[in-house]
């Protein structure tokens, strides 16, 4: 029989691994996470779990209006901070550009030298990835629960509850997969920050003498 302490320590475990694979390649959970909720928004069947449904139900028309309209407040706040994130890309970028030619240049050829360009590639590569998640944000995404359609769909359906329901729940999967990107850039672009820190640090290093960038390149 296995030990109860050996399987909680397995479920701590991976959620750790699971955890640390998110933060160090956030472009892969997001595109997981993304597919799914895209999925899920667009379906034909409820975008929830019979129980969730069941919830719903309980509130009036009035709350139901009521959250459509918290969420599409939700939506603009989310996309107003994805925006702020891609002016951190440009300055980023910028900063990169620069300084990269000149620590290329003055390093010269050694371990400590490869392992520099290596971390300004990856540096690099995270904030690429980091920026291109944030600006998918100019990309609409659909916004349920208002418009002409909407109110015609409530007017003709017979149980109108049902059609503000459907409406919340799918805004609800929209600004989650808003929530997810935002998560994603800004993991994307905090990695490629770090890792450049990282390597300015090993420069001013070098520069300091503290350590030796004239050393053979160990294969």
């Amino acid at each position: 029989m296995i030990d109860t302490a050996f399987l909680e320590f397995r479920y701590k475990l991976r959620k750790i691994v699971a955890r640390a694979g998110e933060e160090l390649f956030p472009f892969i959970t997001y595109f997981i996470n993304w597919t799914h909720l895209q999925a899920t928004m667009n379906s034909d069947n409820p975008p929830a779990p019979p129980d969730t449904l069941a919830n719903y139900r309980e509130l009036a028309v009035s709350d139901l209006e009521k959250s459509i309209l918290e969420e599409h407040e939700r939506s603009k706040l989310l996309d107003e901070k994805t925006f702020k994130m891609t002016l951190s890309l440009a300055l980023g970028l910028t900063i990169l550009g620069s300084v990269t030619a000149v620590l290329l240049r003055n390093v010269g050829e050694s371990t400590i030298a490869t392992l520099m360009r290596f971390g300004l590639a990856l540096s690099i590569f995270y904030i690429f990835v980091g920026g291109s998640i944030a600006l998918s944000s100019l990309r609409t995404l659909p916004t349920f629960g208002y418009g002409t359609g909407f109110k015609i769909d409530v007017k003709r359906a017979n149980a109108p509850v049902e059609v503000y329901i459907d409406a919340l729940l799918r805004q609800e999967k929209a600004n989650q997969i808003r929530q997810v990107r935002n998560e994603a850039a800004f993991q994307a672009l905090r990695n490629g920050f770090v890792l450049f820190g990282i390597v300015l640090i090993l420069y001013f290093l070098v520069l300091a003498g503290i350590i030796h960038a004239g050393l053979p390149i160990a294969l």
